[in-house]
């Protein structure tokens, strides 16, 4: 990489908005990811043992758990990209109606103003 594109990147990187420091995601956000880990990893250790236990090489056992973790993994990162996706067209809609809200008394005001 050339530091013509190094100083670049650096410069796209200082024009993207930034969230302020120490802020976190929405609650639900981050409920929905941590039951989510939570459960991949139990299941894949608990596929692990399982498989060790039923007599299964420690190769077959890594393979069956890993797996296991990318398949149900998919499906709750689905179900976190629904979660999120939702909430952000929730919010869009609710800012959209606050603003239709206050253009109209915007113009409610103006109107009262100019009839005097």
């Amino acid at each position: 990489m050339s530091a013509a594109t190094t100083s670049g990147d650096k410069k796209n990187n200082q024009s993207l908005p930034r969230a302020p420091k120490g802020t976190r995601l929405p609650a639900l956000w981050e409920v929905v990811s941590t039951f989510s880990n939570i459960i991949i990893t139990l299941l894949g250790i608990s596929v692990f043992v399982v498989s060790y236990i039923n007599g299964a090489s420690l190769i077959w056992c890594a393979i069956r758990g890993g797996s296991a973790m990318l398949a149900v993994g998919l499906v709750l990162w689905l179900v976190y990209w629904m979660v999120a996706r939702g909430s952000l067209d929730l919010a869009g809609s609710l800012l959209k109606e606050r603003q239709d809200e206050i253009n109209a008394q915007s113009a409610a005001a103006t109107t009262r103003e100019y009839n005097g």
